[in-house]
């Protein structure tokens, strides 16, 4: 008799609950990816019999399931307060329902917006119908230091801004240390909603230096290593664990370096690539920040004062370049250090509170003698609190006026027209009016787009990086993908000149991959994506050529055996932005190849790419063209074809 296995047995009826509320939550629009996972897992311990594993599991996905439906519900009250807000109505209520979605209080905001409905708020305000079609263009920005973070959400608008469609603002106790800032920044990130397509990040002050300095005439592979030299006097962390990236500037002689701390870097990339999401541009302050200041005059100085929670950092721009940059070493963590001091108030001796020294730093003013009442009632002298605040103030002062004499009297230096202060200190009432008349020059504080949600000063930093976003010039130190630019001369006929422009894209692509850090989620579809458009090229190259049956001239040498020797011989580093040929009667073909350096630290670096050229059987005579001859940057190499002179 044909023997009988035993049915399967039933899954729990928690795992079956489980399923039919994440179907529910999917249904409802919220993120169940990550629940679907831990779902999945579940089952497949259940089936192996391995019970405990699949309790853990379960646990995971309830609490991923209860986090998505969260994000969901708070997704909709913001949405509900945005409709309230375009219709001007119900101030009280607004208020009410922002500072409870502040807290995460979300029974309370549903409470203060429970008179509207969705009907009523569609047909108030055009706000849901016109931002339907900019969420699926959403970024965000992230930037933190010690203790906070700050994120933004946003889409670009056709006029070149951006529409502010969210803000996250977070604090971290000074006993959490920075595990618990990197989960709470973790936790932020995944609860976007609209799921942005990449994060760009800012470097922390402390984990980075960006300076230009003048190296005197060396060997091109001698360049990087005199540049680390010089930017490490200045850094606080080991330069054998950084990564570096540099540029040329207009003026001859002068490179604009950025050396940062290889392990902040990968903190940065892991707590985006941990949230699920992949990493855009990470961009150190200085060059961000200055995409924010307003038009001026093109040779005008101008200088930027971001005061942070660690430091202040002051930044000088000349005709669009940093010329100077120094760490004025007072931030408002040590104003709220002052303000913990025991103060005489309207109820006797007290010590302040974090959230009432952050209450002070908002609404005192240094430059009025006014005194100031906290929200619990507390009355306090302003002669009281500028004795606690005068010292770092003064500091401040004495700081900035020395640094821009300094700045000013450099060789080539521009006495400062204007500063513009930005960051966490900058929301101090009266510190633009007190520095200006210390310093003799208009201080103010920097204009910040406020197309949807309203920034403040803090947000800064992140606004700034959506202006930085599209501008090539900026040194990032891990590109958001792989660009190459090839430009090739005519080479025989047209059917051969559209194999080598294929070829050329495939080679740039290869070497691009060899030269790119790994392990960076979201750049392997942008490589896919890549792919898929050369390979559309590619079969209509070869429909073109069937049709046109045109066999390339006697003599050439193939396109794909030049790129081949290419690949093989260049170091990872290297990247080819530029190749042509050319071809002159009764001599010779050249090759024309502008090549350009990447992040030092990679494999290759070093390797001296003429002598490497010269090994390759199909290249004859290497010769190195001098600077200028092509753009900031960039080599140019120029290389005889092994090959018969033309006729």
């Amino acid at each position: 008799m044909p023997s009988k296995t035993a049915p399967p047995e039933r899954p729990p009826e928690a795992l079956l609950d489980l399923r039919k509320r994440i179907a529910r939550a999917e249904r409802s629009g919220a993120d169940v990816a990550e629940a679907r996972q831990h779902l999945l897992t579940a089952l497949l311990t259940f089936r192996a019999r391995r019970l405990e594993e699949m309790k853990g599991y379960l646990l995971k996905a309830t609490a991923s399931v209860d986090l998505a439906e969260r994000a969901r519900r708070e997704e909709g009250l913001r949405r509900r307060l945005w409709a309230l807000k375009e219709s001007g109505a119900d101030t009280d209520r607004q208020v009410a329902a922002e500072a409870a979605l502040g807290r995460g209080a979300l029974e309370e905001a549903e409470a203060a917006l429970g008179g509207v409905t969705k009907k009523k708020a569609a047909r108030r305000s055009p706000i849901p119908r016109r931002r339907a079609p900019l969420l699926g263009a959403s970024e965000a920005a992230l930037s933190f230091e010690p203790g906070s973070y700050q994120i933004l959400l946003a889409s670009p608008l056709p006029s070149g801004g951006i529409r502010v469609l969210d803000v996250r603002r977070g604090e971290v106790s000074a006993g959490g240390g920075e595990a618990a800032l990197e989960e709470t920044v973790v936790a932020a990130l995944r609860s976007l909603r609209p799921r942005p397509r990449k994060v760009h990040v800012a470097l922390p002050h402390d984990a980075h230096v960006l300076a230009t300095v003048t190296l005197p005439p060396l060997p091109p592979k001698e360049r990087p290593q005199a540049l680390r030299w010089k930017l490490a006097k200045l850094c606080a962390f080991p330069q054998e664990e950084s990564l570096l990236a540099s540029r040329t500037t207009s003026v001859p002689g002068s490179v604009l370096g950025l050396m940062a701390s290889l392990a902040v870097v990968r903190k940065a990339v892991g707590m985006v690539e941990r949230a699920g999401l992949p990493v855009g541009r990470i961009l150190a302050p200085g060059q961000s920040l200055a995409c924010l200041l307003p038009p001026g005059p093109a040779q005008e100085a101008r200088a930027l004062l971001q005061i942070g929670r660690a430091g202040a950092q002051l930044y000088v721009f000349t005709g669009g370049e940093m010329t100077f940059s120094r760490d004025l070493g007072v931030g408002v963590q040590h104003w709220l250090e002052v303000l913990g001091t025991p103060i005489s108030s309207t109820r006797g001796t007290v010590r302040l509170s974090d959230a009432q020294a952050r209450e002070v730093l908002e609404r005192f003013d240094i430059s009025a003698s006014e005194n100031l009442v906290l929200a619990d009632g507390t009355s306090l002298n302003d002669k009281d609190l500028m004795s606690l605040l005068r010292a770092s103030v003064e500091r401040l002062q004495d700081a900035l006026s020395r640094s821009l004499e300094f700045a000013a009297g450099q060789e080539g230096g521009t006495p400062v027209a204007r500063v513009f202060l930005c960051g966490e200190g900058a929301a101090l009432h009266g510190l633009d009016r007190i520095l200006s008349a210390r310093a003799g020059i208009p201080v103010s504080v920097l204009p910040l787009p406020r197309e949807g949600e309203p920034l403040l000063p803090v947000d800064a930093l992140a606004a700034s990086l959506f202006a930085a976003s599209g501008k090539d010039r900026l040194l990032d130190l891990i590109p958001s993908a792989a660009r190459t630019r090839a430009t090739l001369a005519r080479w025989g006929s047209g059917a051969l000149a559209a194999g080598l422009l294929v070829t050329a894209l495939f080679g740039g692509l290869a070497l691009l991959a060899r030269s790119e850090r790994p392990g960076l989620q979201g750049r392997v579809r942008q490589r896919q994506e890549d792919l898929k458009k050369v390979e559309g090229t590619v079969e209509e190259i070869n429909r073109d050529l069937k049709v046109r049956k045109t066999p390339p001239p006697a003599g050439d040498p193939p396109a794909f055996a030049i790129l081949r020797a290419l690949g093989e011989v260049l170091p990872p580093d290297a990247t080819v932005q530029g190749l042509s040929l050319e071809m002159p009667k009764g001599e010779r073909p050249r090759l024309l190849l502008d090549i350009a350096r990447g992040v030092e630290g990679a494999e290759g670096e070093g390797v001296d790419v003429k002598e490497v050229l010269s090994r390759s059987p199909l290249l004859g005579s290497v010769e190195v063209e001098p600077p200028g001859s092509t753009h900031p940057g960039l080599t140019r190499y120029r290389c005889g074809l092994a090959m018969e002179p033309l006729p």
